[in-house]
């Protein structure tokens, strides 16, 4: 986390860039940059540092580091509030009350199907299966901020998941197992085994948070206008048309190979040393567990689904997003980033697709930045209107703007 020094030190290598000739750009993480706003909290503790400290005198000679900069990207993603959610004025800076996509909820739901688990989440240290568990904005535990802006309790999973306890001796995972699968009503098969670690919490609401990293739309108000809120507010130190916004775009649709031996609530990747000594630190995932292989111990994992946060990538949004920009101020922002590009490489074999790789070329038929690739031939353009035309034609069309 960057202090008052670290902002001096970038001023400074920024300023004799910039007098050298060369390009100065800024990364900052979502709490870092949310508010052109003077910090009149009781304790300055408002995090906020690029515009906080972004004046430094070098060489006796004033320098806005914000001004002179080239390009920000706003990393609209990010696991860690820094305690604005409590500091903040505004009832609603965290609460998680934006309008979900279906396929992108802030609730998980993994009994979609009965006969077959889903993808295990896989954390450092901490492999949890609860049916239902809270991805995006909504945070889990005691005290924590409900979407209606209260602070209340809220249990991260389902009544009885909770039976892995770290400290319990490999025969009580075991029969804890067992139990909680034979106790699923069925048809004397034992049910998928959910579970969650005892006393894990998640009191920190991750992105999207309305008050540094929102999302397109929120209940009972106009598209965008959190997102506009917080830009318009940062154009007072910085120009938007050198802002882009930085989505997550993690390769999360790929699933590996995972098995436990004697504890079946610790499990493992089926890499072996070997494998990590030439870089293969996962398998691809070949078999997942069903009612028929309960006790197997095979299943599906993913080591980052639950870190997917912020605003979904959707091109139809941002150009939506941008319109109402340039509509609202007159300029034309700078774009977007990502992290990371392994979600949108391009593959030979369409049915291996990455998940964020359409997205990404339906939003290029609007920047059209010169590309290869097949939504990058000259066929692909013909016939479209122009790209003004074509933004117009988007907020029309789409029906999340209804």
């Amino acid at each position: 986390m960057p202090t008052k020094h670290t902002l001096q030190v970038l001023g400074g290598i920024s300023y004799h860039m910039k007098k050298a000739g060369y390009i100065a750009t800024l990364v900052p993480m979502s709490t870092e940059a949310w508010s052109g706003e003077v910090d009149n909290s009781p304790k300055q503790n408002l995090r906020n540092e690029y515009v906080k400290w972004r004046v430094n005198t070098y060489d006796n000679e004033q320098f806005d580091l914000l001004k002179a900069t080239d390009g920000m990207l706003l990393q609209w993603y990010s696991g860690f509030d820094s305690s604005l959610c409590v500091l903040v004025d505004d009832p609603h800076a965290c609460t998680c009350d934006n309008i979900e996509v279906p396929d992108y909820p802030n609730w998980d739901n993994n009994t979609k199907d009965a006969e077959k688990a889903g993808v295990m989440y896989v954390w450092v240290g901490k492999n949890i299966w609860p049916s239902r568990w809270p991805t995006r904005c909504q945070a889990c535990g005691p005290d924590v901020i409900l979407p209606n802006g209260t602070i209340g309790d809220l249990q991260c999973y389902p009544d009885g998941e909770d039976y892995f306890d770290p400290d319990a001796q490999l025969q009580a995972h075991q029969a804890a197992y067992r139990n909680y699968s034979n106790s699923v009503p069925g048809d004397g098969r034992p049910g998928i085994p959910y579970w969650f670690t005892k006393n894990l919490t998640y009191p920190l609401g991750r992105c999207p948070r309305a008050v540094d990293c929102p999302d397109w739309r929120y209940k009972n108000e106009e598209p965008y206008s959190r997102q506009l809120k917080m830009l318009q507010s940062l154009a007072k130190v910085i120009d938007l048309d050198k802002v882009s916004i930085g989505f997550e775009t993690l390769g999360l649709d790929l699933a590996f190979q995972y098995q436990s031996w004697a504890d079946p609530l610790l499990v493992w990747s089926t890499a072996s040393v070997e494998d990590h000594e030439k870089s293969i630190f996962f398998k691809d995932c070949t078999t997942n567990m069903t009612r028929n292989n309960v006790f197997g111990g095979l299943r599906c994992g993913n080591p980052v689904i639950e870190q997917q946060w912020g605003p979904k990538m959707n091109a139809s949004e941002i150009i939506g997003m941008e319109a109402r920009v340039r509509q609202l101020t007159g300029q034309e922002m700078a774009g977007i980033g990502v992290f990371t590009i392994d979600g949108f490489l391009w593959e030979n074999d369409p049915s291996k697709a990455r998940l964020w790789y359409k997205p990404l070329c339906d939003l290029n038929k609007n920047y059209r930045i010169p590309c290869s690739g097949p939504c990058c031939q000259n066929s692909h353009w013909e016939g479209l209107p122009t790209p003004a035309h074509l933004i117009e034609k988007t907020l029309i069309e789409n029906p999340f703007l209804m």
